[in-house]
């Protein structure tokens, strides 16, 4: 940033070594960062804004930087500002003007003592203690990491300064000693003339104002509690106990002085472990001299500094062998000022640092919850100097300590001061300062391992303060990492010494997952922001931003609350790699209590799959599947148990039983429950039947072969026919009926082993509807060349046909036509008789099932016989032939179907009657006329059985 100028008039006068300026430009220097040292032994690490002059980048790696700060005739504005992040800077500006050169010793030289006011870093020099008491870095120290000079170290050699606080203000370039900026002695003909501000007494005025930039551009006056100056280098009192110091000027010191209302108070002292004065005996110590009517206070040593003294073991420090840490030193504090006029008197070189104290509180919260803080009144106790005489500082008990306004708005019984927001993940970073633990608004003891609530409900906080203002609190419900409008409680005065926060928790309380430090499938802890203040009458807090008024208490808290996970699971015992098993996915499983909802595929869960959030009390559990495979699994039992890596809670929630998938759970107090519920594939099953092609009546005994996912390797089934239940593999006691249940999922086909008694066994191979969840009952396919063969799911057998044949001839073998036959066996009616066919072809046979096929006279065959013992039996001779009685029995059987009488049935002529030879006709006459009346007889009947025919009439039985 540049530099801005602004004119300011004064007179300039010189009298008695005063010098004045007159009139010249207010500079304004570079904006640097507003510094709080991180380290060192200072009571006020976190409350001293020192003032930087410098960008320290000019000392680093510099042994002797050319800094000058302010010159005669000069007025500086320094401006320094604290990123407060969201809630805007914090800028301070401070004024330097009237510097005066006050005087020197008369054996140095105008020209050397007149030199500017420089810029330095405490520690520069080993006797230093500022350094050690407030410091970025770390103090000065020897190489090998001693804080303490010991044997086989020199100085300045051996001396590191790790200090990287710009904030000293000298009276001169000390790096030089009495020498001349080319290391000549001064006076040297053609060395430099240049002041290097040797042995000076000077003065400057400072004064300090402190500004809140907000982001929406507003400018508020931000008080300051006052004005911090202490000895940045090394002071001592030589005068009167050195017998080379002649007067006055030989003693080195730092003075300030105001003319506002002052309490001077002393904040911190710091010398060697063993600083006895070599002279006395007696412990070296800084003395505060009072003059002024108590308005002006100088740091006096009581003897030279501690590094010179005695030290360890009797051993007198040196220059190239100083004693111990440093020091005397003191940091004081001047309560209510904020404007002063600071002298330095070094018989060499000698320094202050300058600061202020700007009382801010802080939230400690990590980074991403912002910056709140606000600025604050406290009230100071202890460690005032008297405004009167000379007091030793390092016996003054106790020293100052800041407290709060009692009147000012404030969380519990402590404030303390933060210069900057200390982010951290305990959310105690400005409670490690070691002061005080200041975050005790809220008592977290009563608190059972956190918050213990559940979404939809009301929790409170009974919040201890004081003060008149407004409190309100934030509560990270959802574990977002930053506190959202909708988690702020209600803004509530303070009344009686406390303030009750209620919230309504929402229900994506912990973002679904309870926040519980070190518990498997929860967020971390969470975190709470409580603050109080009286700006604006306290209404319209925002979690972020700085008040004027007020503290910001920040908390790191479980957040307990009951949560829930579903799972669902899939046994798929059925599935098989044809038929794979539906994912777990395909079900979305529900947690129901009013309105308080987790659903999920397959399984519940935040983006990583841990539990979510749940109300306390009933809740509805169900499974639903829009997939129809879903329909082949019979739906299991919820069952529920405490979430695995759970703790500290006394589990104690049940569920019901399960109808059609849906059960209640009670879940009690914080309890974290898992539930799941295992749906199970559905065997399935192959049905179809064994008929007769004849009437489709159910045939028995028939035997198959299955192949398929529960058959790898085939089969074999045989017809189960039963009054009780079937011990093999066919589940049908039906005759003719097959079921085969408990299958995988795929498709089956099926193959005859044997057919029915009875029944040509069939060569094809069967194939069933392939079984899937929607269809665990498979039936064949009657379609292809089996298509003839199924009827109603059934297979159809054809039962086995045979033949018989036979031949009718008389004595001398001739063949005899006319004969009829009765024809009985299994399935033959009773009434069946065969008849000779004599006919041209056996296409013109005509007659019955069982007729006679053959077409030559007395030739027989008959088709379509089923398996069995059969009988022929001659029902009706030829012509003139003797009827035989004889039975002849046959077999027809898979392995001889056609069975052929191998002789011919033979039959005797029947009996012709005597006649006398004697008187009448003559024998010969009759005879012929007995056989014409037999020819016609015969030819009658054959014209009668045509007839019959004709008429469809059966021939009557002989």
């Amino acid at each position: 940033m540049g530099c801005g100028f602004s004119l300011v008039f004064n007179s300039v006068f010189s009298q008695g070594g005063v010098e004045e300026a007159k009139a010249d430009i207010v500079e304004q220097s570079s904006i640097l960062p507003a510094v709080f040292a991180t380290g060192g032994s200072g009571r006020y690490v976190d409350s001293i804004q020192w003032l930087q002059w410098a960008d320290y980048s000019k000392f680093q790696n510099n042994p002797t930087p050319n800094v000058p700060v302010l010159n005669y005739g000069q007025t500086k504005n320094f401006v320094n500002k604290r990123d407060l992040g969201d809630a805007g800077e914090l800028i301070t500006t401070c004024q330097l003007s009237n510097y005066k050169h006050l005087g020197h010793p008369s054996d140095v030289s105008d020209q050397q003592a007149r030199g500017p006011l420089v810029a330095t870093i405490p520690g520069a020099w080993a006797g230093d203690a500022l350094d050690n008491l407030y410091n970025i870095g770390g103090p000065g120290q020897w190489k090998d990491g001693s804080a303490e000079w010991h044997e086989g170290l020199t100085y300045p050699a051996d001396y590191v300064n790790k200090n990287q606080m710009a904030i000293g203000l000298a009276n001169g370039y000390a790096y030089n000693g009495s020498n001349t900026w080319d290391g000549k002695k001064w006076g040297t003909p053609g060395s430099s003339t240049e002041p290097t501000g040797y042995a000076a007494r000077v003065s400057v005025d400072y004064s300090c104002k402190v500004e809140l930039h907000t982001p929406g551009g507003a400018v508020k006056q931000v008080p300051v509690q006052g004005l911090v100056f202490a000895d940045a280098e090394a002071s001592s009192r030589r005068y009167g106990i050195k017998s080379w110091a002649a007067n006055e000027w030989a003693d080195e010191w730092v003075q300030a002085s105001t003319d506002q209302n002052v309490r001077w108070r002393v904040l911190d002292t710091l010398r060697s472990k063993t600083c006895v004065s070599k002279a006395t005996g007696k412990l070296v110590t800084t003395d505060a001299e009072m003059s002024n009517g108590g308005k002006t206070l100088r740091l006096m040593p009581s003897d030279e500094e501690c590094v010179y003294q005695r030290g360890a073991g009797g051993k007198n420090g040196s220059y190239t062998q100083p004693n111990g840490l440093g020091g005397p030193d003191a940091v004081m504090f001047m309560e209510g000022v904020t404007k002063a006029t600071i002298t330095l008197q070094g018989s060499g070189y000698s320094a202050v640092a300058l600061g202020l104290i700007v009382a801010t509180d802080f939230g400690d919260a990590p980074k991403s919850y912002g910056y709140a803080g606000s600025t604050f009144q406290p009230t100071w106790k202890g460690g005032e100097v008297p405004k009167a005489g000379s007091t030793d500082l390092f016996a003054l008990n106790p020293q100052a300590n800041m407290s709060m306004d009692q009147g000012a708005p404030r969380l519990g019984e402590h404030i303390d001061a933060e210069g900057y927001q200390k982010f951290s993940d305990d959310a105690q970073g400005d409670d490690k300062n070691g002061l005080f633990d200041d975050e005790d608004g809220i008592d977290t003891t009563k608190w059972d391992g956190g918050i213990r609530t559940f979404p939809g409900a009301t929790h409170s906080e009974t919040v201890k303060c004081a003060g008149v203002g407004k409190a309100a609190g934030w509560i990270d419900w959802n574990n977002n990492g930053t506190f959202d409008s909708q988690e702020k409680s209600g803004e509530v005065p303070c009344t009686a010494g406390e303030a009750k926060l209620t919230w309504k928790v929402p229900n994506d309380v912990t973002n679904s997952v309870r926040s519980v430090d070190g518990e498997q499938g929860s967020h971390p802890d969470s975190y709470m922001r409580v603050r109080i203040t009286n700006d604006n009458g306290g209404n319209n807090q925002k979690p972020t931003g700085i008040t004027t008024t007020g503290e910001v208490e920040d908390y790191k808290v479980s957040i307990r609350v009951p949560t829930l996970q579903l799972t669902k699971k899939v046994d798929g015992s059925y599935a098989s790699s044809e038929v794979p098993a539906l994912g777990a996915d395909q079900w979305t499983l529900e947690g129901k209590a009013s309105d308080v909802v987790i659903s999920g595929k397959g399984k519940t869960g935040n983006a990583k799959g841990n539990p979510q959030s749940m109300r306390q009390g009933p809740v509805a559990l169900s499974e639903t599947s829009t997939n129809p495979a879903s329909a082949g699994y019979e739906s299991g039992q919820w069952t529920c148990s405490e979430t695995p890596g759970t703790k500290g809670e006394r589990y104690s929630s049940q569920v019901g039983p399960t109808t059609g998938g849906k059960a209640t759970l009670t879940l009690n107090r914080q309890d974290r429950v898992s539930c799941e519920i295992t749906n199970k594939s559905k065997p399935g099953s192959l049905v179809w039947g064994k008929v007769s092609s004849v009437d489709k009546a159910p045939l028995g005994g028939s035997q198959w072969t299955v192949s398929g996912p529960s058959f790898p390797g085939g089969a074999t089934v045989a017809d189960c026919v039963s009054d009780g239940a079937c011990a093999g593999p066919d589940k049908d006691p039906a005759k003719g009926k097959f079921k085969l249940a408990d299958l995988k999922w795929g498709t089956y086909t099926l193959k005859e082993a044997k057919a029915p008694e009875g029944y040509v066994p069939t060569d094809k191979t069967f194939v069933f509807d392939k079984i899937t969840p929607t269809n665990l009952t498979a039936r064949l396919q009657d379609s292809g060349d089996v298509a003839d063969q199924i009827v109603d799911n059934a297979i159809v057998n054809e039962p086995y046909k045979g033949t018989v044949s036979w031949k009718k001839a008389d004595e001398t073998g001739k063949a005899l036509a006319g004969s009829e036959w009765k024809l009985t066996g299994p399935e033959i009616p009773a009434d069946t008789v065969v008849e000779d066919c004599v006919k041209a072809t056996a296409a013109q046979c005509t007659g019955g099932k069982y007729k006679d096929v053959d077409p030559l006279p007395g030739s027989f065959k008959v088709e379509n016989i089923g398996l069995g013992s059969f009988k022929l039996t001659e029902s009706a001779a030829p012509a003139g032939y003797k009827l035989s009685t004889a039975a002849h029995a046959f077999a027809i059987s898979p392995a001889a179907l056609n069975h052929v009488f191998s002789a011919a049935f033979v039959n005797e002529k029947a009996d012709v009657p005597s006649l006398p030879l004697t008187g009448g006709a003559s024998a010969d006459s009759f005879l012929l006329w007995g056989g014409g009346l037999l020819a016609l007889a015969g030819v009658g009947a054959f014209v009668r059985r045509k007839i019959r025919r004709g008429r469809g009439e059966t021939p009557p039985r002989r």
